[in-house]
């Protein structure tokens, strides 16, 4: 009589198997596939808890400004057990930035986001570059964040809070900026 069969219990999946995807889009996929992905959340609330004046000053402005103070939050949320976080880029695009004079910024203030959340994530956890609403203002806006926060090197692109049909035309537009494969996550609201 021969020993049972092996139960790899409710979490088997047959890609997990074979060997670990070498290119991280594909990882996230594939963890995906196994159980879900635990993000971290409210990166301005915990800013305004660490000094920010949203009257006077931008979360965004933060990963230029206090680059320490976005750190301590990503450090946190991988220590809580997050496996991805989510750059500080909500308002990092041209619409937004344009409140505060700072236009000419959004592509350091993305670049350093996506440094900040890479260093504290490490080889093993997810960077998602995160895109807020207000890239639906004009035309372009979205094209240009997604292909920085691409560019340099997201493991996917999360659209955060949007509503339909803004969401439509701002995936169209990052999906033909973005020269390589990217999932794309979008959280909505009514």
């Amino acid at each position: 009589m021969g020993a049972a069969p092996f139960d790899p219990g409710p979490f088997h999946a047959v890609r997990r198997l074979a060997p670990e995807p070498a290119d991280a889009r594909e990882r996230i996929l594939d963890r995906l596939e196994c159980r879900p992905l635990v993000l971290d959340a409210a990166m301005g609330t915990r800013l305004v808890a660490a000094g920010l004046d949203l009257e006077r000053d931008d979360p965004a402005l933060w990963n230029i400004s206090h680059p320490e103070a976005v750190a301590a939050i990503h450090d946190r949320d991988i220590a809580s057990g997050a496996d991805a976080i989510l750059t500080n880029t909500f308002g990092a695009n041209r619409c937004w930035l344009a409140r505060f004079g700072r236009v000419e910024l959004v592509e350091s203030i993305n670049r350093r986001a996506v440094r900040l959340a890479r260093g504290a994530a490490g080889p093993r956890r997810f960077v998602l570059g995160c895109l807020g609403p207000t890239t639906a203002r004009e035309t372009g806006a979205a094209a240009e964040q997604a292909g920085i926060l691409a560019v340099e090197g997201v493991d996917a692109l999360l659209f955060e809070t949007f509503r339909f049909p803004e969401v439509e035309q701002v995936l169209g537009e990052a999906t033909a900026a973005i020269h390589q494969r990217a999932p794309l996550f979008v959280s909505l609201w009514e």
